[in-house]
């Protein structure tokens, strides 16, 4: 039995060898990076304005074997959007293969084509910045027989917030997560995110 099974390992094995020997072609989603126009000193800083997708469909084809090995964490697909100075607005962007980034590997596949999503809608707006109340969602009961002295403070009661200034306009307060301390005995210092 042993010689058999060997023998049926070996064959396997061979198998494998060959077959993986071919040229095939495989599917990745991999990470979209696209970044704001370059800033020019004394004109407004434009910015993404829109919603993109995280990911892209990207066409790859080498060897099996070393296709086996390849994972979507090799690539990324890093962009620039175009900007004028000063010019919010949007415009379609054509996706192209030779914007793929790769990690250096000694695996021999070629990129073949970006499958999905093939151009991107980049709407462009003015990046501002501003202050915003932070609101505690906070609720304290201390235990019977005792009470809160003072008021509720929290650190920081305003943070500075950055984006697009069609966002930004539309946040006037952010919340903590929420927290509730039931029969509380003593003074309470706690970190919400």
């Amino acid at each position: 039995w042993a010689i058999k099974v060997g023998s049926l390992a070996l064959a396997i094995l061979l198998w494998l060898h060959a077959v993986t020997e071919h040229t095939y072609e495989k599917e990745f989603d991999i990470a979209l990076v696209v970044e704001d126009p370059h800033s020019v000193p004394g004109v407004p800083t434009l910015t993404v304005g829109n919603v993109l997708p995280e990911r892209v469909r990207l066409l790859v084809s080498g060897p099996g074997k070393d296709l086996l090995r390849l994972n979507a964490d090799h690539f990324r697909l890093r962009i620039q959007a175009q900007g004028r100075a000063n010019e919010v607005g949007s415009y379609k962007q054509k996706l192209e293969v030779g914007d793929v980034e790769s990690d250096p590997t000694e695996l021999d596949v070629q990129i073949k084509d970006i499958l999905d999503p093939t151009e991107l809608e980049i709407a462009l707006d003015r990046r501002v910045e501003r202050n915003i109340k932070v609101n505690p969602l906070v609720k304290l009961e201390p235990a019977e027989a005792y009470t809160q002295v003072g008021d509720l403070h929290i650190e920081p009661s305003q943070i500075e917030i950055s984006g697009p200034l069609s966002y930004v306009d539309t946040i006037q307060a952010i919340g903590t997560d929420s927290l509730i301390l039931q029969d509380l005995e003593e003074d309470v210092n706690q970190i919400l995110m």
